[in-house]
């Protein structure tokens, strides 16, 4: 049981620093756009689903190492392999978040959103967006820089430390643990961890739907041109005499 705890020790490090490293960005975030926060009456929806899906993005990082568990751990010739994907992965996977989370207030700036698809966009032309960010954000820039450099050194040296103590653990042990690890992680990625789910796709007729959108644009059900394309619609010329 020992060499079992000690194998999944850094996973559970891992799930502890990600969740305390969203949450203390998130309260910073709150403090940054308070009034806001306060005007649309949101402050326990922003940590209650925030947290939600925290654990949403928790289940997903842990999902591929609890895979690889049963095989690489159990094995005193595979252990080195076991040893080095959390030797690289975790604090790489801490790198991108802590990343994403410093690169959110610039872009908050200029586009009033977390970070999205456009985010990635601007990565195809890192010379143009890096010169852009660097006029405007040189020491807030400057700043992030080593804070994600410090925060990564740390969390590499102390998960290093958790992943050197590593032993075999044994085939039977890892293959009777490993059911409970992926219904842990299903169940964060599910988020069957919260009564009501949070926020949930609705469950509505299409007809419906399509209603709610033409009455959105002010479409009448005579201008519709596709049952099958909801927003194709007949726009008539204004009448000149007008």
């Amino acid at each position: 049981m020992s060499k079992l705890a000690t194998s999944l020790r850094p996973l559970f490090s891992f799930g502890w620093r990600m969740l305390l490293t969203l949450t203390v960005s998130r309260v910073i975030f709150v403090a940054w756009q308070w009034q806001r926060v306060a005007d649309a009456e949101m402050l326990e929806a922003v940590f209650v689903q925030g947290f939600r899906f925290d654990l949403v993005l928790l289940g997903l990082m842990l999902t591929i190492p609890v895979l690889a568990f049963p095989i690489l751990a159990s094995n005193r010739l595979l252990v080195p392999a076991w040893r080095a994907l959390l030797k690289v992965c975790l604090p790489v996977a801490l790198l991108i978040i802590v990343f994403m989370e410093c690169g959110t207030p610039s872009f908050v700036d200029q586009f009033d959103s977390r970070p999205n698809i456009l985010f990635l966009e601007y990565l195809n032309q890192p010379r143009e967006v890096a010169a852009t960010l660097w006029g405007a954000y040189k020491l807030p820039i400057i700043l992030a820089a080593l804070f994600v450099t410090t925060i990564t050194w740390i969390n590499s040296r102390q998960i290093g430390r958790l992943v050197g103590a590593i032993t075999p653990t044994g085939v039977m042990p890892a293959i009777l643990v490993t059911p409970f690890l992926l219904i842990i992680c299903f169940g964060l990625i599910q988020s069957t961890l919260e009564p009501d789910g949070g926020f949930r796709n609705a469950q509505r007729d299409d007809d419906d739907v399509v209603a709610q959108v033409r009455e959105s644009m002010t479409i009448e059900p005579q201008e519709a041109a596709s049952s099958t394309l909801p927003t194709l619609h007949r726009q008539g010329l204004p009448d000149p005499a007008r």
